[in-house]
Order: structure tokens, then sequence, then C-alpha cells
């Protein structure tokens, strides 16, 4: 299974977190207009029929906490595996997010780690998607 995520630790620029696999994009469809425009059971059913990459041994990672957050709650939240002033300014303009844990564990491949140098493993993936549309906005791999 190919990864819908690029190298690197949900890097800065906008649009390639939610990178294109063929023509596609990784978004939660939604119900409607509003706040959140999607539920927890669209947001397990949506990743368990799309998994957006697999875990380091090949399976597709369980879905493990999602919540709807704003984002400076988010921000904070995440503030211990990425710069929390970082991920608030990515965030800008959105009131709210929805914050989905995966559990892995993953190995995190980072372009600017020194050849021969293995990878970073995490054991949870955090993906953040945009309540309001269902795109995703960035990704946080913890407990590396």
């Amino acid at each position: 299974m190919s990864s819908w995520f690029p190298g690197g630790a949900g890097s800065g620029s906008a649009g390639e977190e939610g990178r294109v696999q063929g023509q596609e994009r990784l978004a939660i469809p939604c119900r409607g207009q509003g706040w959140p425009a999607f539920t927890e059971e669209d947001v397990r059913t949506y990743l368990a029929e799309h998994p957006p990459l697999s875990t380091m041994f090949g399976s597709v990672p369980r879905v493990g906490s999602v919540r709807f957050l704003p984002v400076p709650e988010a921000a904070s939240l995440l503030a211990q595996w990425r710069a929390e002033q970082s991920l608030v300014s990515q965030l800008a303009g959105r009131e709210q997010v929805c914050l989905v844990e995966l559990l892995g564990p993953f190995q995190v491949h980072d372009p600017l780690r020194p050849l021969g140098r293995v990878a970073p493993i995490a054991s949870r993936l955090y993906l953040l998607f945009d309540a309001g549309d269902g795109s995703l906005l960035t990704w946080v791999p913890a407990d590396r």
C-alpha cells in the first residue's frame, strides 16, 4: 500500500500534506454545512475504506481516537512533537479541526536524515483534518 504522505514529518508547504495519489486527495466526505461537517463514524468508516498508509509491518493502522477541537487546543496537544507556533500558523483561518490518532508503529522517512541513519519509529501518527470541509491539513508523528 502506498502512502498518501510525502517524506518528512508533516512538512510545511500547503497542499503537500494532502498529496494526490492518482487524481484523488485524502478528504473525509462531508454530510452538510456547519461545524463539524462530518461525524466520528464518518472518519472511522472513511479511513477503514481508504487507509492513507500502512504500518511498518504492512498492515492497515487502527484508528485510536477521533476528536473535534478548536485549532489552539489541537496545537497545544501536539506541541510535544511539533512546534506549536508552526502548527498554529499552518492552521490559520480555521476554526475547528478533527484530530485523528492512528496506531502504528510507523517508520518515518525524513529526506533530511543523513544516509545510513535509521529512520525514527513513531508509535502513533496524528492526522489533522479541517472540520468544515474534511480535507487533510497536516500530520504529526508521535513517540519517536
